[in-house]
């Protein structure tokens, strides 16, 4: 029997076009979520060796001897003329600049002389800023992927207990294999030909050639010379090897100890 909407009545075959349409948009919240669950694992499997590799930039960067160690291992006091105090104070102040807020990097010497003058010259100087933009931006996308690991394990640890942490161990063992096993690959490269990586690097993450630097005249590449940047390179790239490695045991670790089931007690007669 059908009524008409005028008497307030349900019209004919009403509930049956409801239920389908709840029915469809139950189908399509429930395709969001599957696609939405499986692109926020994707992006945690990303965002663990984004933020292992920007860890290590930060380490590294931070790290002061980094910044004063060629200056007494390459005796750039007797290829700049620049005693070597002065070298080991612009040092620190490079640091201080890649790493602090954003201003002009003026760093002033004193040679051997006497005469004071700007260390840099305008080509390192617009090379510095260039640089310190790079190591920014390294810092932030570690930031948002730390935060995105631990948000990522967080939901899933809460939502759905140790299915939720099986789940993240799994996707921690793989991200941190792959980490390990790119960063060896990219080892054996740099063992092979770094200065073809090294300047190919500059060349990907430089929009100009101001890193196009003369050794015989820029204080630049005479305070970090190519073999400081192949042991920084391998320092780097080592702590990754190690890090991800460590990272995978671990995972894979931890997820045999919860998929071991524990041991059934005999009953005592």
């Amino acid at each position: 029997m059908c009524y008409r909407r005028s008497y307030g009545m349900e019209p004919c075959g009403g509930s049956a076009v409801r239920a389908e349409t709840t029915a469809m948009w139950r189908l399509v919240g429930a395709a969001v979520g599957h696609w939405a669950r499986r692109a926020a694992a994707v992006l945690f499997g990303v965002s663990v060796p984004l933020a292992l590799i920007g860890t290590n930039v930060r380490l590294l960067f931070g790290w002061e001897a980094l910044y004063t160690f060629p200056i007494t291992r390459y005796r750039v006091e007797e290829v700049s003329g620049i005693p070597r105090p002065e070298l080991l104070r612009a040092a620190r102040e490079l640091r201080a600049y890649l790493l602090g807020p954003e201003r002009p990097l003026v760093i002033t010497v004193t040679d051997d002389q006497g005469r004071v003058g700007p260390l840099f010259t305008e080509r390192e100087t617009v090379h510095m800023a260039d640089v310190r933009r790079l190591v920014q931006r390294l810092l932030r996308v570690q930031e948002a992927a730390v935060l995105m690991c631990v948000g990522y394990a967080m939901v899933r640890l809460i939502v759905e207990r140790r299915r939720g942490l099986t789940a993240v161990l799994r996707l921690v063992w793989w991200a941190g294999l792959g980490t390990n096993l790119a960063a060896l690959a990219l080892a054996g490269a740099a063992l092979t030909r770094f200065d073809r990586l090294f300047t190919q690097f500059h060349v990907l993450s430089f929009r100009n050639d101001f890193w196009l630097l003369d050794p015989r005249t820029d204080h630049l590449v005479q305070m970090y010379p190519l073999p400081f940047w192949q042991l920084a390179a391998a320092l780097f790239l080592g702590l990754t090897v190690v890090e991800s490695a460590l990272l995978a045991a671990a995972a894979r670790w931890v997820l045999a100890r919860l998929e071991t089931p524990a041991p059934s007690l005999a009953p005592v007669s």
